[in-house]
């Protein structure tokens, strides 16, 4: 900071107060990041929460779809477990002396 700044801002923090400053270049500061967050991370969040719901959705979509399978899967397994039973009966049955 050159001489000619430094008693430019002391003349200004004289006239009109530090708690005066202060205010004005926090309220700027705060003004900034408002105008920001507004023009900038809400859009994106936006996007993300559309993104987010879609992709619940297909979550959703796939556990259904896994809940068929695997209850196909079951039905599977039991009736191979009683087509084995009854081959076991006719095995047995046929080896009978009758």
């Amino acid at each position: 900071m050159s001489g000619y700044e430094f008693s430019h801002w002391a003349d200004i923090i004289t006239k009109f107060g530090f708690p005066v400053i202060a205010l004005i270049g926090l309220g700027s500061f705060i003004w900034y990041i408002w105008k920001w967050v507004t023009n900038q991370v809400n859009p994106s969040l936006d996007k993300a929460g559309a993104s987010l719901g879609k992709l619940k959705k297909q979550i959703q979509a796939l556990d259904n779809d896994m809940i068929r399978l695997d209850m196909k899967l079951k039905i599977l397994i039991q009736e191979r477990h009683i087509i084995d039973k009854n081959r076991k009966e006719l095995i047995s049955e046929k080896e009978k002396p009758h």
